[in-house]
């Protein structure tokens, strides 16, 4: 058998986190005051079935735990790596298509390209059509 008390408390629990659920974190503390207010006018419904009167409702901000701290911190950096990668990429592709564009002799840049790919450990093998009935094929292991 629940206690009042307990049905209370399951019920307010779910109400809460029906009205949180679909929110991000940024929009939750971006909005908490519109928030709380729904929260307040759904938990007003219990008064007359319960015998209560609801005051208020606030989000209360809590300490983080070292270990959230850290996590946060990671992921940030993790975030900042990535972008960084992504930026790096882009430019260096970017160059090469100005590189690209520039020269008349495109199969020579492309030729550029896949020494500069072997050059830095970027291919292991390499088939380069040639004029003559066979391949010319390039084993470039380090």
């Amino acid at each position: 058998n629940i206690k009042t008390e307990q049905k209370l408390y399951y019920y307010w629990t779910s109400l809460i986190l029906e009205n949180i659920k679909s929110h991000t974190y940024e929009n939750i503390k971006n909005n908490k005051l519109n928030l709380e207010k729904t929260i307040i006018d759904n938990l007003k419904n219990l008064e007359q079935r319960y015998g209560i009167e609801i005051v208020d409702f606030k989000f209360v901000k809590t300490l983080d735990s070292s270990s959230v701290l850290n996590s946060k911190s990671e992921a940030e950096s993790q975030k900042i790596k990535s972008q960084s990668l992504i930026n790096s990429y882009e430019s260096e592709a970017q160059a090469i298509k100005k590189k690209y564009d520039v020269v008349e002799d495109k199969e020579f840049i492309k030729y550029m390209e896949l020494i500069n790919a072997i050059k830095e450990g970027d291919v292991d093998t390499v088939i380069i059509p040639s004029s003559e009935k066979d391949n010319l094929l390039i084993n470039a292991k380090n």
